[in-house]
């Protein structure tokens, strides 16, 4: 599952989990769940929150390739005063079969929120213009 996902712990706490695919950067996934942080915060009517708990996890997957043949083939005739010869060519070209792997990120934060600001809060006013100068 791909996306946000959060789960209420208390009044004013809750776990934050953003989980990336595998063209999201763990940075990336980072701020998204950040950005999560911040705007649940606000939805709750809290101005401030702390991150009191964080973990990442990358998820690992493997696949491989499908194999795909080609096969061109063409035919020349040649003539000759002793008769007519047939000369025929057959290319095939095989593809794919490769392991390629991916990894998943997945980060999660437990937040807990606040109206007045607390020692190492943030704000989640401030979090969230970072991501509106990005448009």
């Amino acid at each position: 599952m791909n996306g946000y996902d959060e789960f209420k712990l208390a009044p004013n706490k809750y776990r934050v989990q953003f989980t990336g695919n595998e063209y999201t950067s763990e940075d990336r996934a980072y701020k998204y769940a950040l950005r999560r942080s911040a705007e649940l915060t606000r939805a709750q009517g809290f101005q401030y929150f702390k991150i009191t708990n964080s973990s990442v996890n990358k998820t690992k997957s493997t696949y491989t390739t499908p194999v795909t043949k080609h096969t061109a083939s063409s035919t020349d005739t040649y003539r000759y005063e002793s008769g007519q010869i047939k000369e025929n060519e057959s290319i095939t070209t095989v593809s794919g079969g490769e392991v390629r792997e991916s990894y998943t990120p997945s980060i999660s934060f437990n937040i807990s929120m606040y109206h007045r600001d607390v020692d190492d809060a943030l704000n989640a006013d401030v979090i969230l213009s970072n991501f509106d100068k990005q448009r």
